[in-house]
């Protein structure tokens, strides 16, 4: 079930996800959108997500329990930072996909909300493809920006980790 957004063709899941958030009254509203990013962008976290915790394993968690630890410090000092890979994948990956949902923000939104995808498209439709390069130059450094920002303190955090210095300081 998690992997159906992805089995399915898009748009005939947005036209029957449309008539869904039209009965729940979520059509045109920023929840509904919310929604609908969700539903695309959780088949990607989870797996990433899946796979680190598969690959973190169980035995610390174990050791850390017999040590006397219970699941909630286990979780929060054991399983969570050996995860955080995955995890900055999972948050990277779903920001990606989120950016680049056109037909369900339009769709779902109405079109009461214009996003730098949806500001676009209809210049590629039009065939003025000079403006839709500026805005498509523009959405790339929307997304690859923040993804930047995030992994270059990331790196830095993990530098200070390895070289003994509190990030607590900070």
């Amino acid at each position: 079930m998690i992997y159906l957004p992805l089995i399915i063709p898009g748009i005939a899941l947005l036209t029957n996800l449309d008539f869904v958030m039209i009965k729940l009254g979520l059509n045109g509203r920023y929840f509904g959108i919310i929604v609908v990013h969700s539903l695309f962008c959780l088949p990607y976290a989870i797996k990433l997500l899946s796979d680190s915790f598969n690959l973190v394993g169980p035995q610390y968690a174990q050791a850390s329990q017999n040590l006397g630890a219970t699941r909630w410090q286990t979780f929060w000092q054991i399983t969570l930072p050996l995860s955080k890979n995955g995890l900055q994948g999972a948050i990277m990956m779903t920001y990606i996909v989120s950016m680049t949902q056109y037909l369900a923000t339009l769709l779902v939104g109405e079109g009461n909300y214009l996003t730098i995808a949806v500001r676009m498209f209809p210049f590629t439709q039009a065939g003025k493809y000079q403006l839709a390069a500026i805005y498509a130059i523009v959405f790339m450094l929307v997304t690859l920006l923040p993804l930047f920002l995030i992994d270059s303190w990331l790196t830095r955090q993990r530098r200070r980790q390895a070289n003994g210095i509190s990030v607590e300081r900070d």
